[in-house]
């Protein structure tokens, strides 16, 4: 009776940590494992059997194969599709939430995400409304598309693989379907005909170059040798030129000017850490001959990237499991390791006023950044970091035709599989990652950024206290 009330107790606490996010969820879930390991409830030689447990396998392989569509572009069609086929903001949301519910139904749910968000806020611009309005409806999409298969929730799998366990006939690929699909259609019934009308209604941001509203970015401009400006104050920039913005602070020969006066001249080589509006930010450089400054070390090689045709300037947002969280731009040597130069930071709610180098990302961090034409997609990937706005990109690697079809074959030859039980669930999805990764639709070494690490420790570590209780 003890050990029972041992086990309920620390999974309640468990679960509670969980909501409050103070820790990493696979923290807290190795913690919860290794203190029943250490009161005895666990054997300490049956403590990690979860990783072995197909489920784990499974998830991994999916994560994988979502990677694989989403890089050979065979989805992008159908999400630009739905842009220009629907006729009104209902339809469009209505087509949004069925094909986002489809991808996540088959797909890792952040895949499915990061296809359909650039697009809904798209979508959302050109409409003229809150990109709210598109992306919470499409957020539970995703939620209720992962209950139709066996595959489409970690959960489901679970499940499938427990009934085999205990001697009984597992679940087949679609058996979750019956209840999946009606619960599906009646949440995306009633989200895009009367749910999205309790959504707050928020004044939509008109600026033309920006797809997502966010706080004012912290940017760098550097005044350059002969500049017409040098020697001019702060005042005179905005009452005889018309520039308007707000300095924080000037770097001047290496030397920090604290919140400069109106009075305060510029001199050649300065670097004004400025806070304002992108769309303003570009009026102030066509203005003043400033120059954009990035993250970098190199005022040089910083200017000669953001005239560059091979780079192309976008924005993202850090999500909570990034790489980015808690290092700055020069403790990840982005330039250098990543192919990323960084332009400017926004941040909801906190106010920026260290150098873009020094600044210590945090989730939900918006970054415009200039990314290499040649890999957006695998950067974003590895950077953890999910695009806000569509600027001449899309998610895959655009490949040839050939590589579209042979993505979604491989794909449809692992539900078969699995489907007509010619192969269980984690072998098929397995060889179908394999396959991929062969194939060149997913490298290497993106093949291991890929899987979402701190879930497969968490499923790990949590299967043990699930057979403990």
């Amino acid at each position: 009776m003890l050990d029972q009330i041992i086990v309920f107790v620390t999974i309640v606490i468990t679960l509670f940590l969980f909501v409050k996010s103070a820790l990493r969820y696979d923290l807290v879930a190795m913690m919860s494992l290794l203190f029943l390991v250490l009161t005895g409830i666990i054997p300490a030689e049956n403590a990690f059997d979860g990783f072995a447990h197909s489920a784990i396998i499974t998830v991994a392989a999916i994560l994988v194969v979502s990677r694989g569509l989403i890089n050979s572009g065979a989805l992008n069609d159908l999400v630009i599709i739905i842009d220009r086929t629907s006729k009104n903001n209902t339809m469009r949301l209505m087509g949004l939430m069925f094909l986002t519910a489809v991808l996540s139904s088959f797909m890792n749910n952040v895949g499915a995400l990061a296809l359909v968000m650039p697009i809904a806020i798209k979508m959302a611009k050109d409409n003229k409304i809150s990109s709210s309005m598109f992306l919470m409806p499409v957020a539970f999409a995703s939620l209720l598309g992962g209950m139709i298969t066996e595959i489409g929730t970690p959960p489901n799998l679970i499940i499938s693989m427990y009934r085999e366990q205990v001697g009984m006939e597992a679940f087949t690929f679609f058996d979750f379907a019956p209840v999946g699909l009606a619960i599906t259609f009646i949440g995306l019934v009633y989200i895009g005909f009367l749910g999205w009308r309790f959504i707050p209604h928020r004044k939509p941001y008109e600026s033309g170059g920006e797809l997502f509203k966010i706080e004012d970015y912290l940017s760098e401009l550097l005044v350059p040798v002969g500049n017409k400006l040098i020697g001019k104050s702060l005042k005179e920039l905005n009452t005889e030129y018309g520039i308007e913005f707000n300095v924080l602070n000037i770097i001047r020969q290496k030397k920090f000017v604290l919140a400069p006066l109106a009075y305060e001249l510029l001199q050649a080589g300065d670097v004004l850490l400025v806070k304002t509006e992108p769309e303003r930010l570009v009026r102030i450089i066509e203005k003043s001959g400033f120059k954009l400054e990035g993250a970098n070390l190199s005022h040089d090689e910083s200017g000669q990237l953001l005239n560059s045709n091979d780079f192309t300037l976008i924005e993202a947002v850090v999500r909570e499991d990034s790489v980015l969280i808690g290092k700055t731009a020069i403790e990840l040597k982005l330039r250098n390791k990543y192919n990323i130069n960084l332009v400017a930071v926004s941040r909801h709610g906190e106010s920026l006023f260290s150098r873009l180098g020094d600044v210590a990302f945090k989730s939900g961090d918006v970054l415009l950044m200039l990314i290499s034409n040649s890999g957006i997609s695998d950067t974003l990937a590895s950077l953890r970091c999910l695009p806000l706005a569509e600027r001449g990109i899309t998610l895959g690697k655009m490949g040839s035709s050939d590589k579209k079809w042979l993505a979604l074959f491989v794909f449809g030859a692992g539900i078969a599989l699995t489907t007509f039980g010619v192969l269980p669930v984690h072998i098929s999805f397995t060889l179908v990652a394999i396959t991929m990764v062969l194939s060149g639709l997913v490298g290497t070494k993106e093949l291991y950024e890929t899987i979402e690490w701190p879930i497969i420790i968490m499923l790990g570590a949590m299967l043990p206290l699930g057979e403990a209780l």
